[in-house]
């Protein structure tokens, strides 16, 4: 899900695994000429991966399975990050966010579809929005989810909030 430097030829990864959830894991060697790990850890590619734990997650081998990334799919991934805590395994949202991604649900561009699948993860995640209200004015008008502050705004509040457009997420 995502990548950081760390050091010269080391990166450290965040990663969502099937058993383990969210992890930070660091790649050593990485960005060696002869790194065979490289081509393989790419933002948005679907991996098999050998971890393992000494006195933190060091990621051993990858194979990537399938990497398409899209500006919507990357801003998906994102969302995942914000709103998941490391470590906390959850099969139920795995499932989800791998047939988001192996099924290129976000490679259409359609914005209904989009919508139907933020909806369906605040629902895995806890926060869904069927009874949900704009915390603004507190219409159930709702459009829009702000991962950041965790909540809910209707159109008409998300341009008078202070927020740059892309932080919404449109539900």
């Amino acid at each position: 899900m995502g990548r950081e430097a760390r050091g010269e030829s080391d990166d450290s990864f965040i990663l969502y695994t099937k058993d383990l959830g969210k992890v930070r894991a660091t790649a050593k060697s990485i960005k060696r000429i002869i790194s065979k790990l490289s081509g393989h850890l790419q933002v948005g590619a679907f991996c098999h991966l050998r971890l393992t734990k000494k006195n933190n997650i060091q990621l051993i081998e990858a194979i990537s399975i399938k990497s398409s990334l899209t500006a919507d799919l990357h801003r998906f991934l994102g969302f995942i990050d914000q709103m998941t805590p490391y470590e906390s395994p959850d099969h139920h949202l795995w499932h989800a966010i791998e047939y988001v991604v192996d099924k290129d649900i976000f490679v259409s561009g359609e914005s209904i579809i989009r919508s139907k699948v933020y909806r369906r993860l605040l629902d895995i995640m806890g926060f869904g929005p069927r009874l949900a209200k704009c915390s603004d004015c507190g219409t159930d008008k709702i459009a829009y989810f702000i991962p950041s502050d965790i909540m809910f705004l209707c159109s008409s509040s998300l341009n008078k909030a202070p927020l740059k457009i892309y932080e919404a997420v449109e539900i």
